[in-house]
Protein backbone atom coordinates (compact mmCIF):
# COMPACT_ATOMS: atom_id res chain seq x y z
CA UNK A 1 0.00 0.00 0.00
CA UNK A 2 0.91 3.91 -0.47
CA UNK A 3 0.34 7.08 1.37
CA UNK A 4 -0.92 8.08 -2.18
CA UNK A 5 -4.85 8.32 -2.03
CA UNK A 6 -4.55 7.45 -6.04
CA UNK A 7 -2.09 4.91 -5.70
CA UNK A 8 -3.48 3.13 -2.52
CA UNK A 9 -6.66 2.12 -4.98
CA UNK A 10 -4.33 2.07 -7.77
CA UNK A 11 -2.18 -0.62 -6.14
CA UNK A 12 -4.72 -2.99 -4.96
CA UNK A 13 -6.84 -2.79 -7.60
CA UNK A 14 -3.86 -3.79 -10.13
CA UNK A 15 -2.28 -6.42 -7.92
CA UNK A 16 -5.06 -8.67 -8.76
CA UNK A 17 -6.59 -6.92 -12.18
CA UNK A 18 -5.30 -10.27 -13.87
CA UNK A 19 -5.81 -12.78 -11.47
CA UNK A 20 -6.90 -15.73 -13.75
CA UNK A 21 -4.92 -14.94 -16.32
CA UNK A 22 -2.27 -14.69 -14.99
CA UNK A 23 -2.71 -18.00 -12.60
CA UNK A 24 -0.09 -20.15 -13.72
CA UNK A 25 3.06 -17.78 -12.44
CA UNK A 26 5.61 -15.53 -14.24
CA UNK A 27 6.56 -16.08 -17.98
CA UNK A 28 10.74 -16.26 -18.07
CA UNK A 29 12.75 -14.12 -20.87
CA UNK A 30 16.00 -13.50 -22.18
CA UNK A 31 17.01 -17.53 -21.45
CA UNK A 32 16.18 -17.88 -18.19
CA UNK A 33 14.59 -20.66 -16.15
CA UNK A 34 11.31 -20.47 -13.65
CA UNK A 35 11.24 -22.98 -11.10
CA UNK A 36 8.29 -23.22 -8.31
CA UNK A 37 9.24 -23.06 -4.61
CA UNK A 38 5.81 -22.50 -3.26
CA UNK A 39 2.23 -22.78 -5.71
CA UNK A 40 -0.65 -20.74 -4.09
CA UNK A 41 -4.20 -21.53 -5.14
CA UNK A 42 -5.04 -17.91 -6.87
CA UNK A 43 -8.74 -17.66 -6.17
CA UNK A 44 -11.67 -14.80 -6.90
CA UNK A 45 -10.97 -14.47 -2.76
CA UNK A 46 -7.47 -15.22 -2.12
CA UNK A 47 -3.64 -14.07 -3.76
CA UNK A 48 -0.35 -14.84 -2.10
CA UNK A 49 1.16 -11.16 -2.12
CA UNK A 50 4.49 -11.41 0.36
CA UNK A 51 6.81 -13.74 1.66
CA UNK A 52 10.18 -14.53 3.75
CA UNK A 53 12.06 -17.54 4.89
CA UNK A 54 12.98 -17.84 8.75
CA UNK A 55 15.91 -18.63 10.09
CA UNK A 56 15.35 -22.17 9.35
CA UNK A 57 14.49 -22.13 6.00
CA UNK A 58 10.94 -22.14 6.26
CA UNK A 59 8.74 -19.68 3.88
CA UNK A 60 6.32 -17.30 5.60
CA UNK A 61 4.05 -15.53 3.20
CA UNK A 62 0.87 -12.61 3.17
CA UNK A 63 -2.56 -13.18 1.84
CA UNK A 64 -5.24 -10.41 0.16
CA UNK A 65 -8.61 -10.41 -1.38
CA UNK A 66 -8.28 -9.70 -5.37
CA UNK A 67 -11.17 -8.22 -5.70
CA UNK A 68 -10.11 -4.62 -3.67
CA UNK A 69 -11.58 -6.39 -0.20
CA UNK A 70 -10.27 -6.23 3.50
CA UNK A 71 -8.29 -9.09 4.27
CA UNK A 72 -4.56 -9.81 5.57
CA UNK A 73 -4.24 -13.35 6.10
CA UNK A 74 -0.19 -14.62 7.58
CA UNK A 75 0.78 -18.63 6.82
CA UNK A 76 3.71 -20.32 7.75
CA UNK A 77 4.25 -23.20 4.93
CA UNK A 78 4.02 -26.99 6.27
CA UNK A 79 3.68 -30.30 5.10
CA UNK A 80 0.24 -31.54 5.46
CA UNK A 81 -1.15 -28.14 5.40
CA UNK A 82 0.12 -24.78 6.12
CA UNK A 83 -0.44 -22.99 9.16
CA UNK A 84 -2.28 -19.81 9.80
CA UNK A 85 -0.95 -17.06 12.18
CA UNK A 86 -3.01 -14.02 11.71
CA UNK A 87 -5.85 -13.33 9.92
CA UNK A 88 -7.93 -10.45 9.41
CA UNK A 89 -11.00 -8.65 7.78
CA UNK A 90 -10.88 -5.02 8.76
CA UNK A 91 -7.77 -4.26 6.88
CA UNK A 92 -5.73 -4.67 3.26
CA UNK A 93 -2.79 -7.18 3.44
CA UNK A 94 0.72 -5.22 4.15
CA UNK A 95 2.95 -4.90 1.51
CA UNK A 96 6.25 -6.84 2.85
CA UNK A 97 7.00 -9.74 5.49
CA UNK A 98 9.78 -9.93 6.37
CA UNK A 99 12.65 -11.69 8.22
CA UNK A 100 14.78 -9.57 10.95
CA UNK A 101 17.34 -12.12 13.47
CA UNK A 102 14.57 -15.10 15.19
CA UNK A 103 11.71 -13.26 14.30
CA UNK A 104 9.14 -11.88 11.40
CA UNK A 105 7.65 -8.71 10.59
CA UNK A 106 4.74 -7.96 8.44
CA UNK A 107 2.32 -4.74 8.48
CA UNK A 108 -1.42 -4.18 7.32
CA UNK A 109 -2.51 -1.70 4.77
CA UNK A 110 -5.12 0.43 6.54
CA UNK A 111 -8.75 0.36 5.72
CA UNK A 112 -10.87 2.52 3.64
CA UNK A 113 -10.65 5.10 5.90
CA UNK A 114 -7.87 4.62 7.74
CA UNK A 115 -4.65 5.33 5.61
CA UNK A 116 -1.84 4.20 8.44
CA UNK A 117 -0.14 1.02 8.55
CA UNK A 118 0.42 -1.34 11.99
CA UNK A 119 3.44 -3.11 11.99
CA UNK A 120 3.42 -7.08 13.74
CA UNK A 121 5.97 -9.28 15.06
CA UNK A 122 6.42 -12.79 15.25
CA UNK A 123 9.14 -15.25 16.71
CA UNK A 124 9.72 -18.00 14.58
CA UNK A 125 9.97 -20.33 16.66
CA UNK A 126 6.47 -19.75 17.88
CA UNK A 127 4.35 -17.76 15.61
CA UNK A 128 1.17 -18.50 17.45
CA UNK A 129 1.77 -15.32 19.59
CA UNK A 130 1.58 -11.96 17.65
CA UNK A 131 2.32 -8.51 18.90
CA UNK A 132 2.10 -5.06 18.39
CA UNK A 133 5.90 -3.42 16.87
CA UNK A 134 4.15 0.44 15.63
CA UNK A 135 0.65 0.93 15.46
CA UNK A 136 -0.63 3.83 13.70
CA UNK A 137 -0.50 6.93 14.73
CA UNK A 138 3.22 5.84 16.29
CA UNK A 139 6.16 7.53 14.95
CA UNK A 140 5.37 6.55 11.53
CA UNK A 141 3.43 4.11 8.99
CA UNK A 142 5.86 2.25 7.46
CA UNK A 143 5.07 0.59 4.10
CA UNK A 144 7.88 -1.92 4.36
CA UNK A 145 10.65 -3.25 6.67
CA UNK A 146 13.94 -4.44 5.34
CA UNK A 147 17.15 -5.75 7.12
CA UNK A 148 20.91 -4.65 6.83
CA UNK A 149 22.36 -6.39 9.56
CA UNK A 150 21.02 -8.67 12.32
CA UNK A 151 19.19 -6.42 14.74
CA UNK A 152 18.47 -3.33 12.42
CA UNK A 153 15.54 -2.49 10.68
CA UNK A 154 15.33 0.36 7.36
CA UNK A 155 11.79 0.98 6.34
CA UNK A 156 10.13 3.74 3.86
CA UNK A 157 7.36 4.42 4.68
CA UNK A 158 5.63 8.61 5.65
CA UNK A 159 5.98 10.39 9.21
CA UNK A 160 2.29 11.66 8.49
CA UNK A 161 -1.01 9.72 6.70
CA UNK A 162 -0.41 11.73 3.67
CA UNK A 163 2.96 12.40 3.95
CA UNK A 164 5.81 12.49 1.19
CA UNK A 165 8.05 9.42 1.40
CA UNK A 166 10.55 9.16 3.83
CA UNK A 167 13.10 6.53 4.94
CA UNK A 168 13.06 5.55 8.90
CA UNK A 169 15.89 3.00 10.96
CA UNK A 170 15.52 1.54 14.01
CA UNK A 171 16.98 -1.14 16.30
CA UNK A 172 15.85 -4.27 17.75
CA UNK A 173 16.00 -5.78 20.58
CA UNK A 174 16.04 -9.63 20.69
CA UNK A 175 12.42 -9.96 21.78
CA UNK A 176 11.55 -8.14 18.27
CA UNK A 177 10.71 -4.98 19.61
CA UNK A 178 12.09 -1.72 19.15
CA UNK A 179 15.03 -1.08 21.75
CA UNK A 180 15.28 2.77 21.05
CA UNK A 181 12.11 5.22 20.37
CA UNK A 182 11.32 6.89 18.36
CA UNK A 183 12.86 5.72 15.04
CA UNK A 184 14.72 7.80 12.74
CA UNK A 185 13.72 9.42 9.68
CA UNK A 186 16.72 9.68 7.38
CA UNK A 187 15.07 10.69 4.33
CA UNK A 188 12.54 12.70 3.00
CA UNK A 189 11.84 11.58 -1.00
CA UNK A 190 8.70 12.71 -2.00
CA UNK A 191 5.92 10.65 -4.35
CA UNK A 192 4.71 7.24 -3.11
CA UNK A 193 6.76 5.21 -0.60
CA UNK A 194 8.33 1.66 -2.63
CA UNK A 195 11.05 -0.90 -1.80
CA UNK A 196 14.60 -0.81 -0.75
CA UNK A 197 17.43 -2.71 -0.55
CA UNK A 198 21.54 -2.67 0.50
CA UNK A 199 24.22 -4.51 -1.84
CA UNK A 200 27.02 -5.93 0.24
CA UNK A 201 28.72 -3.03 0.19
CA UNK A 202 26.39 -1.26 2.18
CA UNK A 203 25.05 0.49 -0.80
CA UNK A 204 21.49 1.69 -0.33
CA UNK A 205 18.99 1.41 -3.45
CA UNK A 206 15.53 2.48 -3.16
CA UNK A 207 12.99 2.54 -5.86
CA UNK A 208 9.88 4.55 -6.26
CA UNK A 209 6.66 3.04 -5.46
CA UNK A 210 4.87 5.29 -7.23
CA UNK A 211 5.84 8.60 -8.90
CA UNK A 212 3.77 10.78 -9.48
CA UNK A 213 4.96 12.60 -12.73
CA UNK A 214 5.10 9.29 -14.10
CA UNK A 215 8.46 7.91 -14.64
CA UNK A 216 9.85 5.46 -11.79
CA UNK A 217 12.92 5.85 -10.79
CA UNK A 218 15.39 3.88 -8.78
CA UNK A 219 17.97 5.97 -6.28
CA UNK A 220 21.41 4.94 -5.17
CA UNK A 221 23.40 6.43 -1.89
CA UNK A 222 26.92 4.98 -0.59
CA UNK A 223 27.54 3.83 3.29
CA UNK A 224 29.29 6.41 3.72
CA UNK A 225 26.06 8.79 3.07
CA UNK A 226 23.94 6.45 4.88
CA UNK A 227 26.18 6.25 7.71
CA UNK A 228 26.43 9.95 7.74
CA UNK A 229 22.36 10.58 7.76
CA UNK A 230 21.99 8.06 10.28
CA UNK A 231 24.42 10.14 12.86
CA UNK A 232 23.32 13.65 11.60
CA UNK A 233 19.68 12.89 10.09
CA UNK A 234 18.64 16.64 10.41
CA UNK A 235 21.77 18.31 8.42
CA UNK A 236 22.75 15.07 6.32
CA UNK A 237 19.77 14.08 5.80
CA UNK A 238 19.41 11.66 2.10
CA UNK A 239 18.34 13.21 -0.98
CA UNK A 240 17.01 12.43 -3.61
CA UNK A 241 18.86 15.16 -5.89
CA UNK A 242 21.95 13.86 -7.53
CA UNK A 243 20.97 10.40 -6.35
CA UNK A 244 18.88 8.62 -9.81
CA UNK A 245 20.49 5.78 -10.61
CA UNK A 246 18.80 4.22 -13.21
CA UNK A 247 14.51 5.13 -14.60
CA UNK A 248 12.23 2.08 -15.21
CA UNK A 249 11.24 2.06 -18.52
CA UNK A 250 7.91 3.59 -19.72
CA UNK A 251 5.38 2.56 -19.23
CA UNK A 252 6.35 1.98 -15.35
CA UNK A 253 5.67 4.37 -12.95
CA UNK A 254 6.45 1.96 -10.13
CA UNK A 255 7.46 -0.78 -8.21
CA UNK A 256 6.57 -3.08 -5.42
CA UNK A 257 10.55 -5.09 -4.79
CA UNK A 258 13.64 -4.57 -5.05
CA UNK A 259 16.80 -6.87 -4.00
CA UNK A 260 20.81 -6.92 -5.01
CA UNK A 261 22.82 -10.58 -5.52
CA UNK A 262 26.44 -11.10 -4.86
CA UNK A 263 27.34 -9.26 -7.69
CA UNK A 264 25.78 -5.77 -6.93
CA UNK A 265 23.05 -6.20 -9.89
CA UNK A 266 19.90 -5.03 -8.63
CA UNK A 267 16.37 -6.80 -9.72
CA UNK A 268 13.26 -4.60 -9.59
CA UNK A 269 9.56 -5.65 -10.17
CA UNK A 270 8.18 -2.76 -12.37
CA UNK A 271 4.48 -1.87 -12.00
CA UNK A 272 2.01 0.66 -14.00
CA UNK A 273 -1.77 0.55 -14.54
CA UNK A 274 -3.44 -1.76 -17.04
CA UNK A 275 0.19 -3.52 -18.29
CA UNK A 276 2.03 -6.65 -17.19
CA UNK A 277 4.74 -6.55 -13.94
CA UNK A 278 8.02 -7.23 -15.27
CA UNK A 279 10.86 -8.73 -13.34
CA UNK A 280 14.00 -6.45 -14.51
CA UNK A 281 18.09 -6.74 -14.11
CA UNK A 282 19.74 -3.74 -13.68
CA UNK A 283 23.41 -4.22 -13.84
CA UNK A 284 25.21 -0.48 -14.21
CA UNK A 285 24.16 3.39 -13.79
CA UNK A 286 21.90 4.32 -16.72
CA UNK A 287 21.88 1.30 -18.19
CA UNK A 288 18.78 -0.78 -20.11
CA UNK A 289 17.48 -3.04 -17.86
CA UNK A 290 17.19 -6.78 -18.66
CA UNK A 291 13.85 -8.10 -19.07
CA UNK A 292 13.90 -11.83 -16.59
CA UNK A 293 10.20 -12.41 -16.13
CA UNK A 294 6.90 -10.65 -16.99
CA UNK A 295 3.69 -11.76 -15.42
CA UNK A 296 -0.07 -10.52 -16.21
CA UNK A 297 -0.63 -9.40 -12.74
CA UNK A 298 0.99 -8.17 -10.23
CA UNK A 299 4.83 -9.43 -9.22
CA UNK A 300 5.44 -7.94 -5.53
CA UNK A 301 8.40 -8.95 -3.58
CA UNK A 302 11.63 -9.71 -4.55
CA UNK A 303 14.40 -11.42 -2.66
CA UNK A 304 17.55 -12.90 -3.00
CA UNK A 305 18.85 -16.38 -1.90
CA UNK A 306 21.10 -19.37 -2.47
CA UNK A 307 21.88 -18.19 -6.07
CA UNK A 308 18.53 -17.48 -6.98
CA UNK A 309 16.17 -14.14 -7.85
CA UNK A 310 12.82 -15.48 -6.00
CA UNK A 311 9.48 -13.39 -6.63
CA UNK A 312 6.22 -13.52 -5.21
CA UNK A 313 2.50 -13.04 -7.24
CA UNK A 314 -1.00 -13.81 -7.05
CA UNK A 315 0.20 -17.55 -7.68
CA UNK A 316 2.99 -17.69 -5.44
CA UNK A 317 6.13 -17.76 -4.95
CA UNK A 318 8.90 -18.63 -7.70
CA UNK A 319 12.48 -18.68 -8.60
CA UNK A 320 15.07 -17.33 -11.05
CA UNK A 321 18.39 -19.74 -10.35
CA UNK A 322 21.16 -17.30 -11.57
CA UNK A 323 24.30 -18.67 -13.03
CA UNK A 324 26.24 -21.97 -11.75
CA UNK A 325 29.46 -23.25 -13.48
CA UNK A 326 29.67 -27.48 -12.51
CA UNK A 327 32.69 -29.32 -13.80
CA UNK A 328 31.91 -31.37 -16.85
CA UNK A 329 35.40 -33.64 -16.58
CA UNK A 330 34.23 -35.23 -13.48
CA UNK A 331 37.93 -34.38 -11.95
CA UNK A 332 39.97 -31.54 -11.56
CA UNK A 333 42.83 -33.72 -12.41
CA UNK A 334 43.16 -34.92 -16.09
CA UNK A 335 45.34 -37.66 -18.28
CA UNK A 336 45.98 -37.40 -21.76
CA UNK A 337 48.30 -39.57 -23.82
CA UNK A 338 50.81 -37.55 -26.21
CA UNK A 339 49.31 -37.40 -29.88
CA UNK A 340 45.66 -38.04 -28.91
CA UNK A 341 42.87 -35.28 -27.93
CA UNK A 342 42.03 -34.65 -24.29
CA UNK A 343 38.51 -32.40 -23.46
CA UNK A 344 38.12 -29.96 -20.99
CA UNK A 345 34.44 -29.08 -20.21
CA UNK A 346 32.12 -27.32 -17.65
CA UNK A 347 28.79 -27.84 -17.34
CA UNK A 348 26.52 -24.70 -17.08
CA UNK A 349 23.22 -24.18 -15.32
CA UNK A 350 20.77 -21.05 -14.84
CA UNK A 351 21.95 -17.66 -15.70
CA UNK A 352 19.75 -14.73 -17.86
CA UNK A 353 20.94 -13.87 -21.13
CA UNK A 354 23.48 -15.36 -23.89
CA UNK A 355 26.29 -17.03 -22.75
CA UNK A 356 29.84 -16.51 -23.67
CA UNK A 357 32.70 -18.79 -22.54
CA UNK A 358 36.49 -18.26 -22.68
CA UNK A 359 38.98 -20.71 -21.95
CA UNK A 360 42.14 -19.55 -20.72
CA UNK A 361 45.83 -21.78 -20.19
CA UNK A 362 47.34 -20.76 -16.73
CA UNK A 363 50.99 -20.45 -17.28
CA UNK A 364 53.46 -21.34 -13.88
CA UNK A 365 54.00 -17.57 -13.65
CA UNK A 366 49.91 -17.48 -13.37
CA UNK A 367 49.51 -15.21 -16.44
CA UNK A 368 46.52 -16.05 -18.33
CA UNK A 369 46.41 -17.17 -21.87
CA UNK A 370 42.55 -17.71 -24.20
CA UNK A 371 42.81 -20.65 -26.00
CA UNK A 372 39.66 -22.64 -27.53
CA UNK A 373 36.50 -20.68 -29.14
CA UNK A 374 33.21 -19.70 -27.50
CA UNK A 375 32.15 -23.07 -26.41
CA UNK A 376 31.65 -24.98 -23.42
CA UNK A 377 34.78 -27.28 -23.96
CA UNK A 378 37.80 -26.75 -25.20
CA UNK A 379 40.01 -30.11 -26.83
CA UNK A 380 43.62 -30.32 -27.18
CA UNK A 381 46.09 -31.89 -29.49
CA UNK A 382 48.28 -33.46 -26.59
CA UNK A 383 52.16 -33.01 -26.95
CA UNK A 384 55.19 -33.67 -24.15
CA UNK A 385 55.27 -30.45 -23.18
CA UNK A 386 51.87 -29.94 -22.11
CA UNK A 387 52.20 -31.79 -18.99
CA UNK A 388 51.49 -29.86 -15.83
CA UNK A 389 49.52 -27.08 -17.67
CA UNK A 390 46.56 -25.83 -16.58
CA UNK A 391 43.41 -24.52 -18.05
CA UNK A 392 39.90 -22.91 -16.55
CA UNK A 393 36.93 -21.30 -18.30
CA UNK A 394 35.02 -17.95 -18.00
CA UNK A 395 31.28 -18.00 -18.30
CA UNK A 396 29.39 -15.09 -18.29
CA UNK A 397 25.88 -13.78 -19.22
CA UNK A 398 24.05 -10.56 -18.46
CA UNK A 399 24.67 -10.66 -14.97
CA UNK A 400 28.05 -11.89 -13.97
CA UNK A 401 30.94 -13.66 -15.22
CA UNK A 402 32.32 -16.37 -13.30
CA UNK A 403 35.23 -18.57 -13.14
CA UNK A 404 35.77 -22.52 -13.25
CA UNK A 405 37.66 -24.64 -11.71
CA UNK A 406 41.49 -25.37 -13.04
CA UNK A 407 42.07 -28.22 -14.48
CA UNK A 408 45.30 -29.54 -14.63
CA UNK A 409 46.61 -32.06 -17.51
CA UNK A 410 48.80 -35.22 -16.56
CA UNK A 411 50.62 -36.04 -20.06
CA UNK A 412 51.80 -39.99 -20.29
CA UNK A 413 53.89 -40.57 -22.66
CA UNK A 414 52.92 -42.83 -25.55
CA UNK A 415 55.14 -45.85 -27.40
CA UNK A 416 55.78 -44.79 -30.92
CA UNK A 417 54.55 -47.20 -33.87
CA UNK A 418 58.18 -48.22 -34.51
CA UNK A 419 59.33 -48.99 -30.93
CA UNK A 420 56.34 -51.29 -30.64
CA UNK A 421 57.58 -53.23 -33.99
CA UNK A 422 61.13 -53.55 -32.58
CA UNK A 423 59.42 -55.10 -29.41
CA UNK A 424 57.66 -57.58 -30.93
CA UNK A 425 60.35 -58.44 -33.30
CA UNK A 426 62.75 -58.66 -30.01
CA UNK A 427 59.93 -60.80 -28.08
CA UNK A 428 59.86 -63.14 -31.59
CA UNK A 429 63.61 -63.78 -31.77
CA UNK A 430 63.77 -64.39 -28.37
CA UNK A 431 61.22 -67.28 -28.61
CA UNK A 432 62.70 -68.57 -31.52
CA UNK A 433 66.20 -68.47 -29.99
CA UNK A 434 64.80 -70.67 -27.07
CA UNK A 435 63.22 -73.22 -28.94
CA UNK A 436 66.51 -74.10 -30.93
CA UNK A 437 68.28 -73.98 -27.61
CA UNK A 438 65.75 -76.23 -26.10
CA UNK A 439 65.64 -78.72 -29.51
CA UNK A 440 69.59 -78.74 -29.53
CA UNK A 441 69.74 -79.74 -25.50
CA UNK A 442 67.18 -83.03 -26.49
CA UNK A 443 69.67 -83.71 -28.98
CA UNK A 444 72.30 -83.54 -27.26
CA UNK A 445 70.39 -86.20 -24.00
Amino acid sequence: MSHSPFFTLSLVVVLFSSAFAAAYGPVPANQAEIEELLLFPLTTSSALVSFDWDPEGTLHYTVGDPNFGLKLEVYKAAEGGDQLLFSSSDVWVGSRITRIGDHMFFNDGGDYINPDYNYYGYAATSPETIFPVLEAPFEASLWGLETRNEGEFFASGAAFSWGPAALFFGLMDNSGQLSTRPVIQFAELGDSAGPLCFDNSGTLYYAHGYAYDGTGRIFRWTAEEVAAALADPLNNSLSMEGHVWNDLPAPYDGSTGIACDDFGNVYVTATAWGSPSQLLLYNAPSSEPVTVAEYEGRLETVRYRDRSIAVSCGAGVFSVPLLRINSGTGSQLLSGVVGETVVFAVDVEGGIGERHFQWFEQSSSKTSLPVGSDASFYALSVSESDHGKSFYCEVSDASCTLQSPLFTLSVEKSVPASSWKTLVAAVFLLALSTGIILRRSFRDC
